[in-house]
C-alpha cells in the first residue's frame, strides 16, 4: 500500500516469524553443544515487522544480562546482535532519528561479532547513536573504543551539528567524534545547535574531524552556492573550520571563478555564518577618472556583540594611499558611528585630504536623550575629487549640530546647536545657532472635551553668530549677529461632521531681537514686533456613483477654502537670520506663513481656492485618478518682501494643478503644473510616468521644467535581457543647457549564489567639467562582495530599482534599544 508520502513499500510480513526467530535464537544461545561453533548469524529480515513487538519491548542485550555459556561461565558468549536486535524492517532513517532509544543502534543484512570486542556487520549497514548516523555497505564497530571504520558508499550524518559527509572510506570514534574520511564530499547545514550557519558544501583529498563541530580538509573546497557544480569556490591546500566560533581559515588559498582565479592569498579567514567575525572582508575596487583606479582591502573587528571596528586601506593610483575607518556603537542607552578617511599626500592636489563624521543618539531617560550629528572635510572638493557618488558630489553643506531633547506628557523642549561647513565657493555661509533653545506644549483643551478649542504655546530663544558678522555679503546682505526671542501662542477649534468640516485659528507671532551690531535700516540694535495670524480651513466632501467607459466608479468632488489675515509691518529693519520663502507648491498655499524661519511674517487678506477629485473603484476603494487644483487670491497686493524679492504686480498666485493617474495595475503617471494666467506662460511643469511589472522589471521617463532655469529629460529602468542576465540604465539630458548630464548603464546577472554588476556611470559636476566612474561587483552568497558597490547609486538613479539578490554575512549591532 502506498504510504503518507504515496510510496509503495513492502507488503507486511507474518506476525508470527518474530516469535520463532527469537525463540531460535534464545535456544541456540543457551544449548552447550553450541561451545567451539563459529558465531551464529542471523538474517535480521527473519525478525519481521516492527508491529510485531512495540517499540518499549524491543529486546535488547546490555552487557550485565547478557546470557552465559553453562559449560564455561566465565567465557563470554558469542551473539548475534550485542548491542540491539533492531530489524531491517525498522531500518533507521532520517525520518526516525529522532525516536531512538539511548545507546547505539547497529542493523545490516548480516551481522557478526562479539560482545564487547568486534561487530563486523554487512549489506547496508546503519550504525546510529546520538543523533551520529552513518551508513556504508561494510563496517566493523570497535565496541571498547567506539570506533567504526567503513567502507563502501559511506555517508556520515550528525543532525545535532548539521553535517553530512559522504565517501568510500571512513574512520570514526562515535564518542568523541573524531576520525578521517577519504576522498569525501561534504555538506553543511543550520542545525538546532547552530541555526545562523550558511549552507555550504564542498570535496577534498581528506577530511579530519577533530571533535565536535571542527574540520580539517586537506586539498580540499568549500562554497555556498548549491549547485552540485558551483560556479564559484574558495579552493585550499588546508581549510579548518571551527563551526564552533563560525569561523573559517585557508592556507594557499584561492577564491576561484569557474576556470578563473579571482584572488590568490597565503592565509584568508571567512565566516561559516551570517553572525559578525573579526577577519579580512573581500577586497573592493573600481575606476574613476578623476581619482584612478581604486583597491580598498577592509579589515573588519568584532570586537564585542555591541560594537565593532572596520579599517579599510584603500590605494587611489592617481592620487596615493588613504586610510579609512568606522567605528560603530551600540549599548542600552546611546548608539552611534564614527568614521574618518585620512589621504596623507594626494598627488594631485597637492596636500593632504581628510574626512570625519560623528553621528551619535543617547537615551539619558525615557523623555530625556540627544543627539549629535557632525561632519567635516579638509577642503572644498573633496567629494568631487574622492567619491563617485554624485549626491555626495553635488553636496553644497556638510551638517555639524548637537541636540538634547526632552518630550514629556505635557510639554517638550529641544537644546540645539549648530553649524555648517558650506563647501560651494559660490553659496553664502549660513548662521550658526549657538545655541537655540525650543519650548512647546500639548494642546490644552478648553471647557469640556474641548468644546471651546485647543491652545498650544510654543517659543524659541536663539543666539546667532556669523564668522562674517558686520560685514556685507557679495549679495548685498549685511551680516549681523543677535538673540532673537520667538512665542507663537495659537488656539484652534475643530468642527467636523461627515461630509464638511471648518476649522477657525488664531495665532500671535510675538518676536524681539538684541542685536550686537546696528541694524542696516534704522541704526536700531533693538527691535520688537507683535502681529496676529487669523485663519479659517473650510473643506467638503461629494461622492456619487458614476458610469464611466462601461464600469461602476465612485466619483468624489472636494472643494477647500482656506483665508488666513495678517496685517502689514514693517520688516525691512529685521535681520534675516535664517528665513526665505517656502518653495511654491500645494502644501505652501495652506500655511500660516509662507516663509521659512520667523523673521518675516506675510501681511494682507488672501483666500486659497482648491479642489480635488477622485475616481475610485468602489468594490476595492482603490485609488485610479486624482486631480487637484488650487490658486491663492489677495485683497491687496502684499508688502513684505524679502531682499531682491520683485514686488507683486497681481492680487492673484500662479495656478497650480496635478494629476496622479494609475489606468493598469502595473502602470502609474504623475504630472504638476504651475501656470502664471497674468503672462500666460508656463512657470513649471513635471511630468513621470512609470511601468513596473514586477521586481526588477521597471521603466520611467521624467520631464522637468522650470522658466529661466531648467528643462531636462530622462528615462531610467531596470528589465531582464534574458535568463538571469538584468539591464540598469539611466540617461538624462538637459535641454536647455543642450548637453547629457548624466549617463548610466549596467548589467547585472544573478547566477543563483552570485551576482555580478558592472555600471558605468558619467555626470556632470559642473558645466564645463564632468566624472565618469566605472563600478564593477561580485558578490558571493554568503562570503561577501568583490569590487565597489554601486547600490546607493542605483537607487537614485533608477526609482523603484530592487537588488536582484542579497548576498554576504549580516553586519548588525546587538542591543536593547
Amino acid at each position: 500500500m502506498p504510504d503518507s508520502n504515496g510510496r509503495r513499500g513492502k507488503p507486511p510480513r507474518p506476525r508470527l516469524r518474530p516469535i520463532v526467530a527469537w525463540l531460535a535464537v534464545m535456544g541456540f544461545s543457551s544449548w552447550t553443544w553450541g561451545e567451539g561453533l563459529p558465531p551464529f548469524e542471523v538474517d535480521p529480515s527473519l525478525l519481521g515487522s516492527p508491529s510485531a513487538v512495540p517499540p518499549q519491548q524491543t529486546p535488547v542485550l546490555p552487557h550485565d544480562a547478557a546470557p552465559k555459556d553453562a559449560a564455561n561461565p566465565n567465557r563470554e558468549p558469542e551473539v548475534p546482535v550485542p548491542l540491539t536486535s533492531a530489524t531491517s524492517a525498522q531500518r533507521v532513517s532520517e525520518r526516525d532519528l529522532p525516536f531512538l532509544p539511548a545507546g547505539t543502534v547497529v542493523e545490516a543484512d548480516r551481522i557478526r561479532g562479539e560482545r564487547g570486542k568486534t561487530l563486523v556487520a554487512e549489506g547496508d549497514v546503519v550504525v546510529a547513536r546520538d543523533g551520529q548516523f552513518v551508513r556504508a555497505e561494510r563496517l566493523t564497530y570497535d565496541e571498547p573504543s567506539e570506533t567504526v571504520t567503513a567502507t563502501g558508499a559511506v555517508t556520515l550524518e550528525d543532525r545535532a551539528l548539521g553535517v553530512r559527509v559522504t565517501g568510500p572510506e571512513a574512520h570514526y570514534n562515535l564518542a568523541d567524534k573524531t576520525g578521517v574520511f577519504q576522498q569525501p564530499r561534504y555538506f553543511f547545514t543550520p542545525s538546532e545547535k547552530n541555526p545562523h550557519a550558511t549552507d555550504a558544501h564542498g570535496a577534498a583529498q581528506a577530511v579530519y574531524f577533530e571533535g565536535a563541530n571542527q574540520y580539517r580538509i586537506e586539498r580540499g573546497s568549500w562554497t555556498t552556492c548549491a549547485a552540485p557544480d558551483p560556479d564559484w569556490y574558495l579552493q585550499a591546500d588546508r581549510i579548518t573550520l571551527d563551526r564552533n566560533t563560525n569561523v573559517g581559515h585557508a592556507q594557499d588559498a584561492r577564491l576561484r571563478f569557474g576556470d578563473t582565479t579571482l584572488v590568490a592569498l597565503p592565509w584568508l579567514e571567512f565566516p561559516l555564518s551570517k553572525e559578525r567575525k573579526s577577519g579580512w572582508l573581500v577586497p573592493s575596487f573600481g575606476v574613476s577618472s578623476r581619482a584612478g583606479v581604486q583597491v580598498a582591502v577592509p579589515y573588519y573587528f568584532n570586537l564585542a556583540p555591541n560594537y565593532d571596528l572596520t579599517l579599510t586601506p584603500r590605494i587611489y593610483t592617481r592620487r596615493g594611499l588613504q586610510l579609512g575607518s568606522q567605528f560603530r556603537y551600540l549599548t542600552e542607552s546611546m548608539r552611534g558611528t564614527l568614521e574618518a578617511e585620512v589621504l596623507p599626500s594626494d598627488r594631485e592636489a597637492g596636500r593632504t585630504r581628510a574626512l570625519g563624521i560623528w553621528r551619535h543618539e543617547q537615551r539619558f531617560t525615557d523623555q530625556l536623550y540627544g543627539t549629535v550629528d557632525y561632519n567635516a572635510v579638509g577642503d572644498r572638493d573633496y567629494f568631487k575629487d574622492l567619491s563617485n557618488n554624485l549626491s555626495l558630489s553635488s553636496t553644497v553643506h556638510l551638517l555639524r549640530q548637537g541636540s538634547l531633547w526632552y518630550h514629556g506628557e505635557e510639554w517638550g523642549s529641544q537644546l540645539l546647536v549648530q553649524q555648517y561647513q558650506t563647501l560651494d565657493r559660490t553659496i553664502e555661509t549660513p548662521y550658526r545657532l549657538l545655541p537655540q533653545w525650543r519650548l512647546w506644549s500639548a494642546p490644552v483643551a478648553l471647557g469640556d472635551a474641548g468644546r471651546f478649542g485647543a491652545v498650544t504655546l510654543s517659543g524659541q530663544v536663539t543666539q546667532f553668530r556669523h564668522p562674517d558678522a558686520g560685514s556685507v555679503s557679495s549679495s548685498g546682505l549685511y551680516w549681523t549677529e543677535g538673540r532673537r526671542w520667538v512665542a507663537t501662542p495659537e488656539w484652534r477649534l475643530p468642527i467636523a461632521t461627515e461630509w464638511w468640516s471648518v476649522e477657525p485659528r488664531v495665532q500671535a507671532h510675538l518676536s524681539h531681537y538684541s542685536l550686537d551690531q546696528p541694524a542696516v535700516v534704522g541704526g536700531r540694535t533693538t527691535l520688537s514686533r507683535a502681529l496676529p495670524i487669523v485663519a479659517l480651513d473650510a473643506r467638503m466632501a461629494f461622492e456619487r456613483d458614476w458610469q464611466l467607459f462601461g464600469r461602476n466608479w465612485l466619483q468624489t468632488l472636494e472643494p477647500r477654502l482656506f483665508y488666513r489675515y495678517a496685517p502689514y509691518r514693517d520688516q525691512s529693519d529685521f535681520p534675516l537670520f535664517d528665513t526665505d520663502r517656502y518653495g511654491f507648491g500645494f502644501a505652501q498655499l495652506f500655511m500660516m506663513n509662507p516663509y521659512t524661519g520667523y523673521d518675516r511674517v506675510a501681511d494682507g487678506h488672501s483666500v486659497t481656492v482648491a479642489v480635488t477629485s477622485r475616481l475610485l473603484e468602489p468594490e476595492t476603494g482603490r485609488e485610479r485618478i486624482r486631480a487637484s487644483l488650487a490658486q491663492r487670491f489677495y485683497r491687496d497686493d502684499p508688502k513684505v518682501l524679502l531682499p531682491g524679492e520683485a514686488p507683486w504686480s497681481n492680487r492673484r498666485t500662479d495656478l497650480l494643478a496635478e494629476v496622479v493617474w494609475q489606468p493598469f495595475e502595473r502602470w502609474r503617471t504623475k504630472g504638476f503644473w504651475q501656470y502664471d494666467p497674468d503672462e500666460g506662460v508656463n512657470r513649471r511643469f513635471n511630468a513621470a510616468v512609470r511601468y513596473e511589472a514586477g521586481p526588477a522589471k521597471l521603466a520611467g521617463f521624467d520631464y522637468r521644467y522650470t522658466r529661466d532655469q531648467l528643462e531636462e529629460v530622462a528615462l531610467s529602468g531596470q528589465w531582464p535581457l534574458a535568463p538571469r542576465w538584468y539591464g540598469v540604465s539611466r540617461i538624462a539630458r538637459s535641454l536647455q543647457e543642450d548637453r547629457w548630464t548624466e549617463l548610466l548603464a549596467g548589467f547585472e546577472y544573478n547566477g543563483g549564489c552570485w551576482v555580478g554588476r558592472v555600471v558605468l556611470h558619467r555626470y556632470a559636476l559642473s558645466s564645463a567639467s564632468n566624472n565618469t566612474a566605472i563600478f564593477f561587483q561580485l558578490e558571493l552568497n554568503g562570503l561577501g562582495s568583490l569590487g565597489n558597490d554601486p547600490g546607493s547609486l542605483l537607487r537614485r538613479a533608477v526609482p523603484g530599482y530592487g537588488r536582484i539578490a542579497p548576498t554576504g554575512p549580516e553586519r548588525s549591532l546587538e542591543s536593547g534599544w
